[in-house]
């Protein structure tokens, strides 16, 4: 099952008393999605979330009394806030054209993928961790001259890796961390 909206999409589900359950159910859109699941009571489960390389994808989650389960997020710019919630399960990663600010779970250990599109030349993650261990894997495509990552990983024991793939750009990579 798809949702899907040229000019956009918005799903607002903010201080529900119960269980959200979309499923494997996707929503796509050539326009911007946009999220908002914060104050729900228990877990919150959407299927993959995709606005191609010109929507942005918003997704607040922020104190949530459950897990958040999301398929795969895409866009040019992707925001996940899930400061305070139960924890989080991006099941096959976050993939963006320009940026990444994600926000992890405070008391959980999160795990977030992150790969640049195709067509990305120069990408920003701002990362902001929790109380737990967070790892953070960044991985740039073919036209990737630059990635630059900042934030504040919190109190854990946080890993970030980033990886830049065999560049086709005459111009060279850089990492800046």
């Amino acid at each position: 099952k798809t949702i899907a909206g040229d000019a956009g999409v918005t799903l607002t589900a903010t201080n529900i008393a119960e269980a959200l359950t979309a499923g494997t159910t996707s929503i796509t859109s050539k326009g911007n999605i946009s999220v908002d699941v914060t104050n729900a009571a228990k877990a919150v489960t959407l299927g993959a979330l995709n606005a191609g390389t010109t929507g942005d994808v918003t997704v607040l989650a922020n104190n949530i009394g459950g897990v958040l389960t999301v398929g795969a997020i895409a866009g040019n710019n992707v925001t996940v806030n899930t400061k305070s919630a139960g924890a989080t399960v991006v099941n096959g990663g976050v993939t963006a054209k320009t940026s990444v600010n994600y926000t992890a779970a405070d008391l959980f250990d999160d795990t977030i993928n992150i790969a640049t599109t195709a067509d990305s030349t120069a990408f920003t993650a701002t990362l902001a961790g929790g109380a737990k261990n967070d790892v953070f894997t960044i991985v740039g495509g073919a036209k990737q001259t630059s990635i630059t990552v900042t934030g504040n990983l919190g109190a854990g024991t946080n890993k970030v890796t980033t990886t830049l793939n065999n560049s086709d750009s005459s111009t060279g990579q850089t990492v800046n961390l």
